[in-house]
């Protein structure tokens, strides 16, 4: 986390998951600021509460903006969430999504749920991806992974839902050598 705006995302679940336990190992000062698309806490200091205002959990299906004074490391242990058993409903409209799987992704498999129109877009703090067409390749642009940790803002034509795909979801090549004279034969198959 550096000092000033961070998008961000969490992608697992603890037992609190209240602004003041997920982000205790942050240095905040007063006036420092945390929120999602609905929700928000300014950072008031320990001895009042610490963070205050209407966000009361943070929740992996989101993305947050935290503004910050000194930079850090954001730290959370808790449980792996199940992409696969975790759908995210998705608006019309703009959408802060938190990115639930624990590895990267290509974009157009993690997105594979959303029903996207042409010229939809997605952006992290960093790259972006705009719906050009499945006949075209799907998703193009500077993001060609989502990525643990990161947040995402998506704007799409539709209502759906997102389901991340999970490990048991995507297709996996197992390679397996066997010893020929000189040269291995690799046999590879589709899970």
């Amino acid at each position: 986390i550096d000092a000033g705006w961070n998008w961000f995302s969490i992608n697992v679940e603890g037992e609190d998951m209240s602004p003041n336990t997920v982000l205790a190992n942050l240095n905040p000062e007063y006036n420092d600021q945390i929120k999602s698309q609905e929700h928000f806490a300014v950072y008031i200091g320990e001895e009042y509460g610490g963070w205050s205002g209407t966000m009361e959990v943070i929740d992996p299906k989101s993305m947050y903006m935290v503004n910050i004074s000194n930079a850090g490391s954001l730290e959370y242990a808790g449980a792996p969430i199940n992409p696969a058993s975790t759908p995210i409903n998705i608006n019309a409209g703009w959408n802060w999504i938190g990115y639930l799987p624990q590895g990267d992704l290509p974009i157009n498999d993690a997105l594979g749920t959303v029903e996207a129109g042409f010229n939809d877009q997605i952006k992290s703090q960093e790259s972006f991806a705009v719906y050009i067409g499945e006949e075209y390749g799907g998703w193009s642009g500077t993001m060609i992974d989502m990525t643990a940790g990161v947040g995402y803002m998506m704007k799409v034509s539709y209502d759906s839902e997102l389901t991340y795909p999970n490990g048991s979801d995507m297709s996996r090549m197992d390679v397996s050598f066997e010893e020929e004279k000189v040269l291995p034969s690799v046999i590879s198959s589709w899970v």
